[in-house]
């Protein structure tokens, strides 16, 4: 047997495009679409994947920016906190002051009635003693008795002219 032999080599062609024929079929027959349907099972997951990544993403960056917001409100509501209770304190100081302040006013004016109602006293107690002092003075100088009216008169009349 020859190795190239035209009959052999004939025959040996035709049943191995047959063979390599029919390979194809199957191949495109069953192979092909069980492949491509697993590669288009792959495509399809891998963009489901990538679709519930950007919607992810968005929903991360709706996330970032409502919490930006919110971050941002509670700023300005510290801010606005600090704003009101800083002119609370401010308000309740100047109360306070204000109230201090009238108080010690009244203390002062009570004090100086006080003072006023001494003196008054005072000047009342030195007067009776001074008409007692007059009187005994004068008794013993005119050896007379002088009234306490006419003592009176008298000691009010010394201490204006001592006074001008």
């Amino acid at each position: 047997m020859e190795l190239f032999d035209p009959t052999f080599l004939q025959s040996q062609l035709t049943w191995t495009g047959l063979a390599f024929a029919m390979l194809l079929v199957l191949m495109w027959k069953f192979v092909v679409p069980a492949v491509n349907g697993i590669l288009d099972a792959r495509i399809s997951k891998i963009q489901n994947d990538l679709d519930d990544a950007e919607k992810a993403r968005e929903d991360s960056e709706k996330a970032l920016a409502d919490y930006t917001r919110q971050l941002q409100k509670a700023r300005s509501e510290a801010s606005e906190i600090v704003n009101r209770a800083r002119e609370d304190s401010q308000k309740l100081i100047e109360a306070r002051t204000a109230e201090l302040e009238a108080d010690l006013k009244r203390k002062a004016e009570d004090a100086r009635k006080n003072i006023d109602a001494a003196r008054e006293s005072a000047l009342n107690d030195i007067k009776k003693e001074v008409a007692g002092m007059v009187v005994m003075v004068a008794e013993k100088v005119i050896d007379a008795e002088v009234d306490a009216k006419k003592a009176g008169k008298i000691t009010d009349e010394s201490i204006k002219e001592l006074m001008n």
